[in-house]
């Protein structure tokens, strides 16, 4: 078991958890490997809880061997032996290597030795073997690989060399071990293809394929026991079919009982009369599509292996070419996807922004398009937080329908308006807002895409008509604002390849404000007392008007009394309205 301090993966301390303790710190486990945490970093309460668990549960840890022949490839040793192995195999100082409660500790080989600040590695005494020397360059290589993979819990069946050395996946990255030994090469050339299975439709038992597979591996062991090598081979062939085969069962018993008898023939109990099977282009295609399911993490994307396994199945089966085409291409976005998240996501931006407004788009498929665009600009801009790994199979299904529509004839039909036309970026509107973002990529990579179902007129009237309400604005602060936005207005909507949708949008809020502004000045105007005495007097010479000039009536002249009241609460509107009645 590989063990990393705590910090680098950020992993909680959990007392429930703790495997063992020395005088620095504890062994945590997390799932095939562990960490370590020093007590200097953890709580007194942390430490007791810690401790209670050990007493409680006495995890003495005996480890149960991982293999039924690690003797053939794999000898113990001393604890010094071990060390020096270590040293050597790690490339780590000797002195950095100390044992605890049966583990051997030591600096995280990827990073150079320091005693004062160390990421701690740490393997089970147990699993620290030291692989047989045959003096057989490819047998060597095959027991170093079987002992690396033991001593750091991975397969030895899909345990990769790359430059020299061991690649140890742990989590989202790899750790690097130098492989000691001289015959990788020629191991690898002379390593058996992986078994492939036809596919056969029909029900699958596990335990009766992995029976068949013990009885090749004891036959292989008893046909080769004087030819190590051979049975070498074939055991890495077996293992890596099983291990294939746990991770995702592709076929059914019939489809790999027949493999694995077809594998016989021509490995252990060799018939010179079965000739090799002519694979299909079609077959070859199906099974790099069945190992990529199986490399993929395609469940963390929302594309369940299952799923995507039984479509596969179903194509081959009806031997539609270009539907395996299809499959092939969704497993080719998503790898594009998982390796380059930021770049994909940032040219799935692009793709729909460019087909956004394009009239072959159904009103439903628009809306989704705009939508995605502005997720995804979100994410990418960091204005909201979105797991993009979900939302991959809705990004490359919308995709799909899109890239359908535009096999229609152009159309001239004006789409509406979507969310990139009413969500705001500070004070411009989404879809400005994602242009601008592309263009700092791409350059004007769609200037066209600027002009699209405003005309010049229009943006041209509603300017004029600003003008004309800007003059019924009193207040000359607040007027110059108001006149520099529609100035600014004006002058984009005068460049070349101006946005005038985006213009249009600007003027309409612009009148608004404006017109906000020239009704609250209103209603301010009539509570302004200067504006009551105006209206007072004018009624007093109304009055003194009616009474020397024209016989009122009685009638009149109660209503007259009546508007006092209306001029003492300063509604001189009333005052009027009902003078001009009389």
């Amino acid at each position: 078991m590989t063990i990393i301090m705590s910090e680098e993966h950020d992993h909680g301390f959990a007392a429930d958890r703790v495997i063992s303790e020395d005088e620095q710190g504890f062994v945590v486990s997390h799932g095939d490997h562990a960490h370590y945490f020093f007590k200097k970093d953890l709580t007194a309460d942390q430490i007791k809880a810690a401790q209670d668990h050990l007493k409680e549960n006495h995890q003495s840890q005996h480890v149960q061997p991982l293999a039924k022949t690690v003797e053939s490839f794999s000898r113990d040793a001393s604890d010094e032996e071990k060390i020096k192995y270590i040293s050597q195999t790690y490339g780590v100082p000797l002195e950095a290597i100390r044992i605890s409660n049966g583990f051997f500790v030591f600096g995280n080989p990827d990073q150079a030795y320091d005693p004062t600040h160390i990421h701690p590695y740490a393997v089970r005494k147990e699993h620290v073997r030291i692989p047989l020397q045959t003096g057989n360059p490819e047998l060597d290589f095959l027991n170093e690989l079987y002992t690396t993979a033991l001593r750091d819990g991975v397969s030895p069946y899909s345990l990769q060399v790359e430059n020299g050395s061991f690649v140890i996946p742990h989590g989202d990255h790899n750790h690097y071990i130098k492989v000691q030994t001289k015959g990788y090469e020629v191991a690898l050339k002379n390593k058996i293809p992986t078994l492939q299975s036809s596919y056969q439709p029909g029900a699958f038992d596990e335990q009766t394929v992995l029976s068949k597979v013990d009885q090749l591996l004891a036959d292989s062991r008893s046909l080769y026991k004087d030819q190590p090598i051979m049975q070498r081979r074939v055991e890495l062939a077996l293992g890596q079919f099983t291990e294939n085969m746990k991770k995702l069962a592709t076929n059914s018993t019939a489809g790999y009982l027949a493999a694995l008898d077809l594998f016989d023939k021509q490995y252990i109990h060799v018939d010179q009369s079965v000739s090799p099977v002519e694979t299909s282009p079609l077959d070859k295609k199906y099974q790099a599509l069945v190992d990529k399911i199986n490399t993929l993490d395609t469940d963390t994307y929302g594309l369940p292996k299952k799923d995507l396994l039984l479509h596969l199945q179903d194509a081959k089966l009806a031997q539609d070419n270009t539907e395996l085409d299809a499959i092939e291409a969704k497993l080719q976005a998503l790898q594009d996807f998982r390796d380059r998240t930021g770049v994909t996501t940032v040219e799935y931006i692009k793709y729909f922004y460019e087909h956004v407004s394009d009239g072959r788009l159904r009103e439903e498929l628009r809306n989704r398009v705009a939508k995605l665009t502005w997720e995804l600009y979100q994410s990418q801009s960091f204005l909201k937080a979105t797991d993009l790994n979900k939302l991959f199979p809705t990004i490359y299904q919308t995709k799909l329908e899109v890239e359908e529509a535009l096999k229609e004839e152009p159309v001239s039909t004006k789409a509406g308006k979507t969310i990139l036309d009413t969500e705001k970026v500070d004070s411009q509107t989404a879809k400005t807002a994602i242009y601008e973002f592309l263009k700092e990529l791409y350059g004007d990579f769609m200037p066209e895409e600027r002009v699209t179902h405003v005309k010049k007129e229009e943006v041209d009237a509603l300017l004029a008509k600003a003008v004309q309400l800007l003059a019924r604005v009193k207040e000359d602060g607040v007027k110059q604002s108001l006149a520099e936005e529609a100035a600014n207005i004006k002058a984009a909507a005068e460049k070349e390849n101006a946005d005038f949708d985006e213009a249009k949008t600007q003027l309409e809020e612009l009148l608004n404000r404006i017109a906000t502004t020239i009704q609250r000045e209103e209603k301010q105007a009539e509570q302004d007392p200067q504006t009551v005495i105006i209206y007072q007097k004018n009624f007093i010479m109304s009055c003194s008007l009616f009474t020397s000039t024209w016989k009122i009536t009685k009638v009149q002249m109660q209503t007259l009394s009546v508007l006092m009241p209306y001029l003492i609460n300063s509604q001189p509107k009333v005052v009027i309205k009902k003078v001009s009645s009389l």
